[in-house]
């Protein structure tokens, strides 16, 4: 069964523009439901990965809480651009609500609340991005800046988020001893309620009455109540990092046969703090700990039945991938003793399964992906894949680049860096294929699923001449009907080789 569901969310994706970034000299990236990283190796596609998870990292972390900033600003109103009277802002908010009774959908936030969530997002960007980006990254944020290069790493994130009348711009300076940040918000911009934030606060209201007669206990909670509209509105106003991110890195079958003895030399590093002298183990870098963290919270209880919680279009993308590629299923078991899971394949028709480290390293490759469509990752979230095509035969890249647009339309924003021509001939396929009509598809082997060419995003990382770092161009359909990765290329010299060497034969 086909996923055909699209997210309104996907829509409209920030446009991120990096210079002087490790490898990479200037790119312009345009983010698309679908982004393809193709190049040489060193030219900067993994930087610009990491970058991407960090920045949804720091924008969408649930730990950050709104309450204390909206709390300094009512306690400095005096030099803010809070309204006169915050209490009223929300009243009138409260009243805009009730008076729509039940159609609340797309509702602006009256100006006056407008103008102190502004404040808000205005100020609430730290210097603690670049500890982010650091720890993602495993270094420090100062070692980013281009080799040879005088200038500090610059990023600019740019968006018009749905439902925002008015372009944000931040902007980020990563210099050698500080991290400089300037958000640029316009000035009274309205912002959307979505209907079920908009029912959520009818829900609460009861508890923050703000009649004449509770007046001190309303001001008292006008600050919790403006803090959660701001954490409800911070993926907007965030330019959709404020979604969460999952990243799969490279060599995932490495590190799947590995996971449990790296985690438990950590541990027991950890619980030996103190005791002996510290350990000259090297650190590792976030997104490897992120994922080694999310393999060991899986949880899968007693009678887990996926589909009955799990978005079902995601859950289809997660039993293909099993079906037409694997052959067989990925379990997941806890020891009895300490919940800690432990990974086996089961080919169709087994009765027992295999240890995950005795399983082929495809299917090493693959079990993560399967877990993580599973278990963890939602709709308008994003998922990013190192060399999808690692360990598969061309076939399998063919059939796994298939899901991959399955999932997309499935309502997961993806992010790929890849060196395979197999996985750039499909997409083309499959881009193409969008401009043939549903019925006539399912005659056209590869399945029905389709991407419009709006949903697609392709960028080539070319080292340059000059500087020595790289330059990154957005590719799109040639007259061929294929990406021009310059694949091509090898392929003639490859031919042109293999005829002089005929030629020579027998000379």
């Amino acid at each position: 069964m086909e996923a055909a569901t699209t997210s309104r969310s996907q829509d409209v994706l920030p446009q991120l523009e990096v210079s002087d970034f490790g490898p990479i000299e200037h790119a312009t990236i345009n983010l698309r439901p679908l982004s393809v990283f193709i190049g040489p190796s060193n030219t900067g596609k993994s930087y610009l990965a990491v970058l991407l998870y960090a920045l949804h990292r720091y924008f969408g972390d649930s730990r950050r809480h709104w309450f204390p900033r909206v709390q300094s600003i009512f306690d400095h109103a005096e030099t803010s651009a809070l309204a006169d009277d915050p209490v009223a802002a929300i009243t009138e908010l409260i009243s805009k609500l009730f008076e729509h009774g039940k159609n609340r959908e797309d509702l602006l936030l009256p100006e006056s609340v407008a103008d102190i969530l502004t404040t808000v997002f205005r100020n609430a960007i730290g210097s603690d991005l670049g500890n982010e980006i650091s720890r993602c990254f495993g270094f420090g944020y100062a070692a980013l800046r281009q080799m040879n290069g005088a200038r500090s790493p610059r990023l600019t994130i740019r968006a018009q988020p749905t439902g925002v009348h008015g372009a944000i711009e931040h902007v980020v300076d990563l210099g050698l001893d500080n991290v400089e940040v300037e958000s640029k918000i316009r000035e009274g911009m309205p912002m959307t309620l979505s209907g079920n934030l908009a029912n959520d606060l009818v829900r609460r209201w009861p508890f923050w009455t703000m009649s004449g007669a509770d007046e001190q206990r309303a001001r008292v909670f006008a600050p919790h109540f403006l803090g959660l509209l701001a954490a409800k509105l911070q993926p907007s106003i965030y330019t959709h990092f404020g979604h969460p991110a999952y990243y799969l890195p490279a060599d995932r079958t490495g590190i799947m046969h590995a996971h449990r003895v790296v985690v438990s030399a950590v541990l027991g590093n950890a619980s030996m703090a103190g005791i002996r002298p510290a350990s000259q183990m090297p650190m590792m870098s976030g997104i490897l700990a992120d994922f080694l963290k999310t393999l060991i919270n899986l949880d899968e209880p007693a009678g887990f039945d996926a589909r009955r919680s799990r978005p079902k279009e995601i859950l289809y993308v997660c039993e293909a991938i099993e079906a037409r590629i694997l052959k067989g299923s990925v379990l997941m078991e806890s020891s009895d003793v300490i919940k800690y899971p432990q990974f086996a394949y089961k080919p169709n028709g087994w009765k027992k399964s295999l240890p995950l480290k005795n399983a082929s390293s495809m299917v090493s490759e693959l079990a993560p992906v399967v877990l993580y469509l599973r278990h963890q990752v939602e709709r308008d979230e994003a998922l990013i894949i190192e060399e999808p095509e690692s360990h598969l035969h061309p076939a399998m890249q063919v059939e796994f680049t298939r899901q991959i647009a399955a999932l997309v339309n499935a309502g997961v924003q993806v992010i790929i860096t890849t060196h395979s021509e197999w996985v750039l001939e499909e997409l083309a396929n499959i881009v193409r294929k969008s401009s043939v009509s549903q019925s006539a598809r399912r005659e056209i082997g590869g399945g029905s699923v389709a991407l419009r060419r709006r949903q697609v995003g392709a960028w080539l990382f070319s080292l340059s001449g000059e500087s020595g770092g790289s330059q990154v161009t957005q590719i799109d359909l040639d007259d061929s009907g294929l990406y021009p990765s310059g694949f091509d290329d090898v392929a003639a010299a490859l031919h042109n080789d293999w005829a002089q060497i005929s030629r020579k034969i027998g000379q």
